[in-house]
């Protein structure tokens, strides 16, 4: 790329969420759940070695949308899964080679349409387990507080951590407020993300997040048949706490139903399956 002013590049990015049980170190307990995210290792320059998120620029005769899922296919030879946009990305400086503008998009992958073949990792795409977990908070003043909160992401195969510190200043600006948030490199041995990917990574854990409880996205990361059990783990997990188990299952009485079907895995009580209402789907 050149840094000629007239040089001007338009990209799109992919945020691809999945669930995947936790290794189970005793039979007789229900295994944890985690969320993992794919990231993909730069080998060059800039950023070389650090981590982003799969990415593709975009041809002159094609829409962001057609890009990104030309993206997806390439990445993953799936096609029909949940994809929405997050956010453009235009800082001028968030590139230092050329002008390049970004829109990420994020995607949710059910647990029964994950194939070794469709996303394989290879050895600059791998899969982490990510988490953002409160830290501290504070009130500077009757205008502005201040929450901190750390971004981990870990790939135990390769021994791999990423970490920063989130910094969400919130302050009253007229009559609005808003927020301001800073990213500090935590832990002298964790690797880093490129270019403004963890900026990206926590813009999308907050979009989870806040869409938990007024839509369907957390089914969208478990197969068509679950128990209330697992579905509270997605819940609990995407939310970054625990839920108190019969409020949440008054909570999501009205969009499942029970099936025939029970699920028996370990030593532990065999349990009945459920499905999300297709009424619910629908509104």
């Amino acid at each position: 790329m050149s840094l000629d002013n007239k040089d001007f590049y338009m990209s799109v990015n992919l945020v691809m969420f999945k669930v995947e049980n936790a290794k189970r170190e005793d039979a007789k307990k229900l295994p944890k759940k985690r969320l993992k995210v794919l990231l993909m290792k730069r080998n060059k320059e800039p950023f070389k070695g650090c981590w982003l998120f799969p990415y593709g620029f975009v041809n002159i005769d094609e829409s962001l949308d057609d890009a990104v899922y030309r993206k997806l296919k390439e990445t993953t030879k799936m096609d029909n899964i949940f994809l929405e946009q997050l956010y453009t990305w235009g800082a001028v400086d968030r590139d230092p080679t050329a002008r390049v503008i970004a829109t990420s998009y994020m995607a949710i992958i059910p647990e029964d349409q994950l194939k070794s073949q469709e996303i394989k990792e290879r050895e600059e795409l791998k899969w982490f387990t990510v988490s953002k977990e409160f830290v501290s908070f504070e009130k500077t003043s009757d205008v502005e507080m201040t929450s901190k909160y750390l971004v981990s992401l870990i790939n135990d195969e390769e021994k791999v951590t990423i970490a920063y510190y989130v910094k969400e200043k919130t302050f009253t600006s007229g009559f609005e407020k808003r927020n301001k948030y800073s990213y500090e490199h935590y832990l002298e041995h964790s690797e880093k993300m490129a270019y403004d990917h963890i900026k990206i990574l926590d813009y999308a854990l907050d979009r989870i997040k806040n869409k938990v409880f007024y839509t369907n996205i957390a089914f969208g990361l478990l197969p068509e048949y679950f128990t209330l059990t697992e579905l509270q783990q997605v819940y609990e997990l995407l939310l970054g706490k625990q839920l108190v188990k019969s409020n949440f299952r008054q909570l999501i009485g009205k969009k499942v139903e029970k099936t025939e079907q029970i699920k028996k895995d370990g030593a532990y009580r065999p349990s009945q399956l459920y499905r999300l209402k297709k009424e619910s789907v629908l509104g």
